[in-house]
């Protein structure tokens, strides 16, 4: 069993009030100083900046599955982002190891070539 340091989930707006409420109707404690308050606190936060560049009519018109979708997305992205950065540090030393070698149209000379080339678009991109 999971046990949350937050209000559970699904959260709604109360139509009367305008409050946050949770499933059960009750409001969600968000700004009292207390664990529980700092702690849906952070989640609000975290997910406002999760949801950047999304517009709200999309977030409210959201399916569990397409949250799910989003997540594997996201968590693939990441993934990507982490291995373009580390194929990217050993192209440069790639590069910068082929750099010294004589200029003989050798493989080498070729390797540093394309190294070169590879870094200056990713760079150019960035």
């Amino acid at each position: 069993m999971t046990i949350t340091k937050h209000t559970p989930e699904p959260w709604a707006k109360d139509p009367l009030y305008g409050f946050v409420i949770d499933k059960n109707g009750e409001p969600v404690d968000l700004f009292i100083e207390n664990e529980i308050g700092n702690n849906n606190m952070d989640r609000l936060v975290a997910c406002v900046n999760a949801c950047a560049g999304m517009g709200t009519e999309f977030l409210e018109n959201v399916t569990p599955h397409q949250t799910k979708v989003l997540i594997g997305f996201a968590s693939e992205n990441e993934r990507l982002v982490l291995q373009r950065d580390e194929l990217l540090q050993a192209l440069k030393a790639i590069a910068f190891a082929t750099a010294s070698e004589p200029d003989d149209g050798s493989y080498h000379e070729n390797a540093y070539l394309l190294a070169t080339q590879a870094i200056e678009k990713h760079e150019v991109i960035k």
